[in-house]
């Protein structure tokens, strides 16, 4: 398997509007965290919209395992996930 990529090897300034710190003053006025969903307020607590920096798309850091515990995880995430 190839090295993953990780967040420092990304551009910080290439991550989405949405995720970008909103904790001051300023950040509206940048558009930063203006459209952000909240997934806590969503069915499931989950919500399509991209968190990751384009370098980073796309990018698998877990493998479910084949164990019936992650295998269950793997079915419920996967039942979310295709709900819309």
């Amino acid at each position: 398997m190839p090295p993953l990529p990780t967040s420092a090897q990304a551009r910080r300034e290439t991550y989405p509007r949405t995720s970008r710190d909103t904790h001051y003053g300023g950040a509206k006025k940048l558009g930063r965290g203006l459209t952000y969903q909240y997934p806590h307020m969503y069915p499931n607590h989950w919500v399509q919209q991209e968190y990751l920096p384009e370098e980073l798309r796309g990018a698998q850091y877990y493998e479910y395992g084949p164990n019936k515990t992650e295998q269950a995880a793997k079915a419920y995430w996967d039942r979310v996930k295709n709900q819309k």
